[in-house]
């Protein structure tokens, strides 16, 4: 089972209303390995932190890599390739509002450089 960290606020109220189903993290091989062999993740709110709780159990629906110099780059992606649903889906209102969260997040070259990925979850994957 794989644990997802969220810290922004209203992400547990998204998450729960289904206003937000997608997430977008680095991209790490070992954890898409990971969804691979067992889809089932957990939610926390502000993890290692006296504020932390446990938001819900999910299942990995997508898991789509973005990103990355060969593609683009993040720019790229939010401008050109991501849907108004896959930027809602994330929490966004729009590609600015996305972009703005990304370049606070991320230097110009990491934005360009590294990989990323869409987790799209569906709540309830507990087993």
């Amino acid at each position: 089972m794989t644990a997802i960290n969220f810290t922004l606020e209203g992400s547990p109220q998204m998450i729960m209303s289904g206003r937000k189903g997608t997430t977008i993290r680095i991209h790490k091989p070992a954890v898409k390995a990971r969804l691979d062999r067992d889809p089932r993740l957990q939610l926390y709110w502000k993890q290692r932190t006296r504020e932390c709780r446990k938001i819900v159990d999910a299942e990995c629906v997508k898991y789509a890599v973005i990103g990355g110099a060969e593609r683009g780059g993040m720019r790229h992606w939010i401008c050109e390739v991501a849907t108004d649903a896959d930027v809602y889906a994330d929490g966004f209102d729009t590609r600015e509002d996305m972009w703005r969260f990304f370049s606070r997040q991320y230097s110009e070259e990491q934005l360009g450089m590294m990989e990323f990925a869409v987790i799209g979850f569906a709540l309830g994957g507990g087993r």
